[in-house]
């Protein structure tokens, strides 16, 4: 087999230009066979922005009498939207408001947690109350709430009153205009720290999981560390030219990757960017270039070591292919032996 292989090398090597033949065979290059990690990567197409943003309808009934302006950033008690010139604000929670909360005198206070959501925030808005029932104490601090807003002192929430989400947000866009009705859609938000949406095929979205560390590369050429924070698991197809989705295209979910240092992005609210995601890694393996590679007549490949002056082929089984290395195994072979490899 490796005479037959040496031949197939001495045909490719004379079949060089004829030109070559006039002159000196120039000295083969080598290059030593080192132990070294090898990683193998993938790159996804990302957007630097704010994440993915989420619609937001208004529940309210009346007249729209303010809105914020596109970019806007809403912190926890502050006003969203005006209804006929009455603030509806901000409140941090994992569940929206689904029922009006009250005391309810007589009865047992009410529970849950919506109503957790209330005592939280008006905790932290300096309306101090406690336990987790809705009770006169809880109705007392809506009332110091709602003077400081204008509101009527009613001492009871209504659904429509707040609007519930995880955190700040920042405002995306308005599709609303003061005049129209609050009932209905009115904006779009999204969180306030600087992330990447990337899309994934859909076959490949098992490489992406909570917690994966990536390598994101902005648009000047310089990388900063991330990780895939959450997946947005509703796949569909990239859109075609007419906005509808291509049947054709791969289907893909989106992937919200947090910068660790967002402040290397502060100069930028939106920008391409490519991630890069580790999807195997091999520690301490034998490895040459892939240039070094010779396919064997019989399958597989080999390598042709120099030693003592002369060179002769040994058969390998090759490993993790990465950045242009190989990682390579097999009888005979070890660190700090010279190969040749193509020029």
């Amino acid at each position: 087999m490796i005479v037959a292989t040496i031949g197939i090398v001495a045909y490719t090597r004379l079949a060089a230009p004829r030109a070559a033949a006039d002159s000196a065979p120039a000295a083969a290059q080598t290059t030593e066979v080192t132990r070294t990690d090898l990683s193998d990567t993938q790159q996804f197409p990302g957007s630097l922005g704010y994440g993915l943003a989420r619609d937001l309808k208004g529940r309210k009934a009346g007249t729209l009498t303010w809105l914020p302006a596109s970019g806007t950033s809403v912190d926890r008690g502050a006003p969203l939207y005006k209804v006929n010139n009455q603030p509806v604000v901000l409140f941090f929670g994992s569940i929206p408001m689904y029922r009006k909360l009250e005391a309810q005198p007589g009865h047992q206070p009410m529970e849950g947690p919506d109503v957790r959501v209330i005592i939280d925030n008006l905790a932290a808005l300096g309306y101090g109350t406690k336990g987790d029932h809705f009770t006169e104490a809880t109705a007392a601090s809506v009332k110091r709430w709602q003077h400081q807003l204008g509101l009527p002192e009613t001492g009871a929430i209504d659904p429509a009153d707040v609007v519930v989400q995880p955190g700040k947000v920042r405002v995306e866009s308005v599709g609303a205009s003061v005049g129209d009705s609050a009932n209905g859609p009115l904006m779009s938000v999204t969180g306030t720290v600087k992330s990447v949406t990337m899309a994934v095929d859909l076959f490949q979205a098992s490489l992406v999981k909570p917690g994966t560390k990536v390598t994101v590369t902005l648009p000047n050429g310089t990388t900063t560390a991330g990780t895939v924070r959450e997946i947005n698991r509703n796949a569909a197809s990239d859109k075609g030219s007419s906005g509808s989705p291509d049947q054709q295209a791969p289907v893909k979910v989106q992937a919200i990757v947090t910068l660790g240092k967002p402040g290397e992005a502060k100069d930028l609210d939106s920008a391409p960017v490519q991630v890069s995601v580790t999807t195997e890694t091999k520690r301490g393996v034998l490895a040459v270039p892939i240039g070094a590679l010779l396919a064997l007549r019989d399958g597989g490949y080999g390598i042709e070591i120099q030693q003592g002056g002369a060179t002769h082929l040994l058969a390998i089984q090759t490993g993790l292919f990465a950045k242009g290395m190989v990682e390579i195994s097999g009888k005979g072979v070890a660190a700090g032996q010279r190969v040749e490899v193509t020029s």
